[in-house]
């Protein structure tokens, strides 16, 4: 008899043991739905693009500025590019509508947002 009692105990610690786990991933789950992880993912400054955003950040695109304008800045700050290696991260700037782009005397204009 004392076999079964011993069982019977150990049957109901389980479940116990059971139940607050089914609580503790009931709250997690819980804590994920109401938690939102930062979607804006960040470049890296050395990058040509994290170079153009920071540009951005210190209001050099506060006036519309060309190309030719945006890779004399970033000589001036001691980064060399062809003009060309420019436009792909010019153009992710664009779609995620970051920056905008206007028409300066038939020229492209990048400005800030």
């Amino acid at each position: 008899m004392d076999d079964i009692k011993r069982i019977i105990k150990m049957l109901e610690d389980q479940e116990k043991r059971i139940s607050n786990i089914e609580k503790m991933m009931t709250s997690a789950r819980d804590e994920k739905k109401t938690i939102k992880p930062e979607v804006i993912k960040k470049s890296n400054p050395k990058s040509v693009l994290g170079l153009i955003e920071q540009m951005k950040e210190e209001n050099f695109f506060d006036t519309p500025k060309t190309l030719k304008e945006i890779n004399a800045k970033l000589r001036q700050d001691g980064y060399v590019y062809n003009v060309t290696s420019l436009t792909n991260p010019l153009q992710r700037l664009l779609k995620q509508r970051r920056l905008g782009r206007i028409s300066v005397n038939g020229l492209w204009a990048y400005v800030k947002r």
